[in-house]
């Protein structure tokens, strides 16, 4: 085991189930022992809820991190990439105890891919002030591991593959992940495509009209994309948003052709349509121009009327709101005084509740804290110990890390390259 530390005696130990530098699988059991020293060093310090802090770096990139209770003694590692990996680690925490800052400070990323910090060259520096209270131990212990490219798990089938990273941002990190979101995806499937038709017809009608007027710089891939592209990126274009109508202007920014202004299908449709309807609806002979006189001004009373209506009713109802809504103006007010009464001895109950919880918070606090020191000395390394589930004390053989367990049987991480 290769380690980097600033005293002769390592305060942590990883074990393992193969030996260093050999060949191992994509997810191996990774036990860890401290010394007695360090056992000591963090009573002193009176470090309450202590972490593993796990990094596994592949080259001189960072591929994945695991935060991990320092008395779990135990946790799984999956590998990303093939090749050398080196497994480093050593222990965090913070004095307040507060795991959650303590999980925002080394799993905070940037752009949602990358980690934000380089976790031990950071320490080296000062924390920044927003961390303030992280620490670490003056030690780091390393492990390399050895990882083929034949003990990843194989890719699933193309077509399957690219079906299914359509609903989801990131690829599936191993095998369980995958089947999860292919069953999801295959659930949904006849919703898809029910959807897909419909946006894609939409989406159709919409481009044959701007082509009808002759529209330039369409953009297409919507069709062949429903989900990557929005409806609106129909109108946007490598070289900007639509262009002018070929009947108006020409490629080069000219004026087009007066002839094209009136022979296009556009103007060509709407004359056809004023040819047919006066074809089709033609007045009778009979029609003098005494009823086309009375028709005229019965339309003329009509618009007066409706006008004077318009007029009438927007002048009313400021008057009318005010005199319905004043009233119900003085009742919400009332209201909305009882219901701050209401709020604020709500708020007076809960901020002796939370004092309450927080004298009780402290006392928990001080047995989890003496039970903490029992786990520790446990941890001491003394003795040969093995890196499997059943090796374990019995209280840490947790459902969880059996779950791990098998996971790692079923489950194969896929490789990232």
């Amino acid at each position: 085991m290769s380690t980097v530390s600033s005293g002769a005696v390592p305060a942590i130990q990883l074990l393992t189930s193969i030996p260093e530098g050999g060949v191992a699988d994509s997810v191996i059991p990774l036990r860890w022992c401290v010394s007695r020293e360090t056992s000591q060093e963090l009573m002193e310090r009176r470090v309450f809820n202590p972490h593993i802090l796990i990094v596994v770096v592949n080259g001189d990139r960072e591929v994945s991190r695991y935060l991990v209770p320092l008395t779990a003694e135990m946790r799984y590692v999956e590998f990303h990439k093939p090749g050398r990996n080196t497994v480093y680690a050593t222990i965090v925490w913070r004095y307040d105890g507060n795991v959650t800052e303590l999980k925002k400070f080394f799993f905070r990323r940037t752009g949602g891919r990358y980690y934000r910090y380089d976790v031990f060259s950071e320490f080296d520096k000062t924390i920044p002030p927003e961390f303030d209270g992280c620490e670490r131990i003056d030690y780091t212990a390393g492990l390399d591991v050895v990882v083929p490219e034949d003990m990843f798990a194989s890719e699933p089938p193309t077509w399957l593959k690219n079906y299914v990273e359509i609903f989801f941002r990131y690829r599936a990190v191993d095998q369980c992940d995958f089947r999860r979101r292919a069953a999801i995806s295959l659930a949904i499937l006849p919703f898809v495509s029910v959807h897909v038709a419909l946006i894609t017809l939409l989406r159709g009608i919409y481009i044959a009209g701007l082509l009808f007027f002759g529209k330039r710089r369409i953009n297409f891939t919507p069709l062949i994309h429903p989900f990557r592209d929005d409806f609106k990126d129909i109108r946007r274009h490598y070289y900007g948003g639509l262009g002018p109508s070929i009947y108006t202007e020409k490629a080069n920014g000219r004026p087009q052709r007066p002839l094209f202004w009136f022979l296009n299908p556009p103007v060509l449709t709407v004359l056809f349509v004023l040819v047919w309807s006066a074809n089709r609806f033609t007045l009778p002979d009979s029609f003098d121009s005494l009823k086309v006189a009375l028709a005229a001004l019965l339309i003329a009373l009509a618009f007066a009327f409706v006008t004077y209506m318009v007029i009438a009713v927007t002048s009313i109802i400021p008057s009318a709101f005010k005199l319905f809504f004043e009233p119900l103006g003085v009742l919400f007010d009332r209201l909305e005084n009882g219901y701050n009464g209401l709020r604020e001895a709500g708020r007076r109950r809960r901020q002796v509740k939370e004092t309450q919880q927080a004298k009780k918070q402290v006392e928990m606090v001080e047995v989890e804290r003496a039970q903490q020191w029992l786990d520790i000395e446990t941890l001491a390394c003394n003795g040969e110990r093995a890196a499997n589930v059943e090796a374990l004390p019995e209280r840490r053989r947790t459902v969880y890390l059996r779950f791990q367990a098998l996971k790692a049987k079923v489950c194969r991480p896929y490789a990232r390259y």
